[in-house]
């Protein structure tokens, strides 16, 4: 899943030495991902470290000028995480990439957005450039009646920038919807922020721009693309929610419009390396003409090189192909949910897939059956449960478990293989076992390893069912 993606120009003084210097001054101040061994000459500019499950690749594509980075890690739970940052020289614009290899257990991964802390170094550092007459910056830029204009040519479409635009209003009381210094923080790197400080150059405007700018507390962001139309908030709307909620609210917008935009291939780690192998199989093919009539067995070396290399090539466009499509499902999917969720999740994470998600609306579900029918409660309770796919998991669970332990006398291998498919993790403690439900020491369950009771499976089944279903 694509969580972060950027570029944005840069300063002639982000050369490709000071890039591969801030990379590895990134990783080595790391809290969490700092890699041991790393020692850079400050002459390769192809080279790779790595230590346990964390990689640094550093790639240099010189007939494009262009130079690439990549960490990749693995997490405990098998996660793959990677960052890729990658600098074109000649453009002078930078790319920054993270993605979270979903599985079937995490693609309801919801994410929060927030700015990498590489983007902050390179602000901080004053490399970030200029974006027409806009710099990529963490502030906020002041508009007032002398450059009033810089808003006016946006929302005429009279001026292209790369970024979008999120430009807050003041109310007539001189008031902001929101901390605008917070929110140009949370979007440093993704969209300008510009901040109205005098109402009256609301009143300009809608002179000027036939009404269309928002005004009294209003918040406008505009897009690059043309495809993607306009948005208007109206922030009075939100003095009562609080405004921690809409900051939330735009810069879940900004971020979701970030990632759906097209990478074009020399701004991607998959791109870099297709155009690195399809340099070595040029060199690989003119060599290979050199020596075609002189020796034979060069040219079936040759051969086989070619071959691998263009296994490795449709690899890597199959695995783009795929998360390509990965990421149109899940931008789908989320798309089709609502700005902000009713509900916020807490600490506790699912222990299957859909556990969490399935309980709450079981427990709804049990609910509905107590409420006096055409109530409101009974129609919000339905409402819900009709619309977020229940599939009755916690029902077919305690069945589940009623099945596998009813009679019991002893455990049979089939047994074994039933409880621990059902989430279950068995330890021998003398003549009890111990089933403790996905390792959490919270769902600990004592067993006797021979039954004497005809009911004990049963009751176990019960005890089972109160704790953790």
């Amino acid at each position: 899943m694509l969580l972060f993606s950027t570029k944005f120009p840069v300063k002639d003084e982000l050369t490709k030495q000071k890039f591969v210097e801030m990379v590895i001054q990134w990783n080595q101040e790391s809290p969490h991902d700092k890699m041991e061994g790393i020692s850079w000459d400050e002459n390769s500019y192809n080279i790779k470290f790595q230590d346990g499950k964390r990689t640094l690749a550093i790639e240099e594509l010189r007939d494009k000028n262009v130079i690439a980075t990549r960490f990749r890690k693995e997490d405990e739970n098998g996660v793959v995480w990677t960052t890729d940052f990658i600098l074109n020289l000649e453009d002078k614009i930078i790319a920054i990439c993270l993605d979270r290899e979903t599985t079937e257990d995490t693609t309801s991964f919801i994410p929060r957005f927030s700015p990498p802390h590489f983007v902050k170094r390179i602000l901080k550092n004053k490399y970030s450039g200029y974006d027409g007459n806009l710099l990529i910056s963490e502030q906020p830029r002041v508009i007032n009646l002398d450059n009033y204009k810089i808003v006016e040519d946006i929302i005429l479409r009279k001026v292209k920038y790369t970024l979008p635009i999120v430009y807050v209003t003041k109310s007539w009381a001189g008031n902001y919807p929101l901390n605008v210094k917070t929110l140009a923080l949370k979007l440093q790197g993704v969209a300008h922020v510009l901040k109205e400080v005098d109402p009256n150059v609301s009143k300009v405007l809608m002179k000027n721009c036939n009404g269309e700018n928002v005004h009294h507390g209003g918040i406008g962001i505009y897009y690059p693309s043309i495809s993607a139309t306009n948005k208007k908030i109206n922030g009075q709307g939100y003095w009562e929610k609080g405004e921690e909620i809409l900051v939330r609210k735009i810069v879940n917008i900004i971020f979701r419009y970030a990632n759906q935009q097209r990478r074009e291939s020399m701004y991607t780690w998959e791109g870099i390396q297709n155009e690195i192998l399809r340099l070595k199989n040029e060199s690989l093919l003119n060599k290979r003409r050199a020596v075609e009539d002189e020796n034979q067995e060069i040219v079936n070396v040759f051969d086989e090189l070619i071959k691998e290399q263009e296994e490795t090539i449709k690899e890597l466009n199959n695995k783009v192909a795929a998360l390509t499509q990965e990421n149109q499902g899940l931008r789908f999917k989320m798309d089709a949910m609502d700005e902000l969720p009713i509900l916020f999740m807490g600490e506790e994470e699912d222990l299957y897939d859909g556990e969490i998600k399935e309980m709450i609306l079981d427990i709804l579900s049990e609910s509905l059956k107590k409420q006096k029918n055409n109530s409101r409660r009974a129609h919000i309770l339905k409402d819900i449960i009709d619309n977020n796919n229940y599939e009755g998991v916690v029902e077919k669970r305690k069945n589940e478990i009623k099945n596998i332990l009813k009679g019991y006398s002893n455990m049979p291998s089939s047994m074994k293989q039933s409880l621990q498919k059902f989430g279950f993790c068995i330890s021998a403690d003398g003549k009890h076992y111990k089933l403790s439900y996905y390792n959490d020491s919270r769902y600990t369950f004592i067993m006797a390893k021979s039954g004497s009771d005809g009911r004990g499976g049963s009751n176990l089944a019960s005890e089972i069912i109160k704790d953790i279903l």
